[in-house]
């Protein structure tokens, strides 16, 4: 049993146990569209590593080739991107000159996951793979800027922001989190302890990432 399948399956169980607390507080009639898309995150993150599991079982090994689990990872931030630049950005941010410091802060900031993206297309697996994990890390880098550009605006300039900071917290964390997994697991770097760092930061975030927002959305609307 490798370090793979068992932070594959902590990752799963985890993430299934997200998903079930996102829905039952996400899918009402009164909720928006973007909570919605919380609960879509941590669904798709459940497939994902589902298929990871049992393609391990069934080749005893992942191929560094596209594969479909891929889609999970890549659904998975394109539904928290989304939910950022669809509505919860505009919360916060009304495209005033007052917040254009904090936006570039933020731009400075994810050029760190920019650097991941190229040392992804610069690795050794197969180009399908390469162009599926700099998708990947790309919404991966959507996240991560408008959780560190929500994070980092001042209270004074944003109620709502201050309401939403933990959530952008550890959703910036659970964003670094994939980043660091994707870029190692592309150079696959002997050793189990590179491997503890990125599984358990995921491990840890996602139990949080749904409560979290909730906690967030109950004191915007009181």
């Amino acid at each position: 049993m490798t370090i793979d399948l068992i932070g594959n399956g902590i990752v799963c169980i985890m993430s299934l146990l997200g998903f079930i607390y996102a829905a039952v507080h996400f899918f009402r009639p009164e909720t928006e569209t973007y909570q919605k898309m919380i609960a879509g995150a941590l669904g798709c993150l459940f497939i994902c590593r589902l298929y990871e599991i049992v393609q391990f079982f069934v080749a005893e090994k992942l191929p560094k080739i596209f594969q479909v689990g891929v889609l999970g990872g890549v659904g998975c931030f394109m539904f928290l991107f989304t939910a950022f630049i669809s509505t919860m950005d505009g919360f916060v941010d009304d495209g005033s000159k007052i917040f254009k410091k904090y936006r570039w802060k933020a731009v400075c900031f994810t050029l760190i996951y920019d650097a991941a993206a190229v040392m992804t297309l610069m690795s050794p697996s197969a180009p399908s793979m390469k162009i599926s994990n700099a998708i990947e890390q790309i919404m991966i880098g959507g996240t991560a800027f408008y959780s560190f550009k929500q994070l980092i605006i001042p209270k004074s300039l944003s109620k709502k922001a201050a309401y939403f900071k933990p959530f952008y917290l550890v959703s910036l964390l659970f964003s670094l989190g994939h980043m660091l997994e994707i870029v190692i697991w592309v150079y696959d770097p002997q050793g189990i302890a590179v491997w503890i760092i990125p599984y358990s930061i995921i491990t840890l975030t996602i139990p949080a990432l749904a409560p979290t927002f909730n906690w967030g959305v109950k004191r915007w609307k009181m």
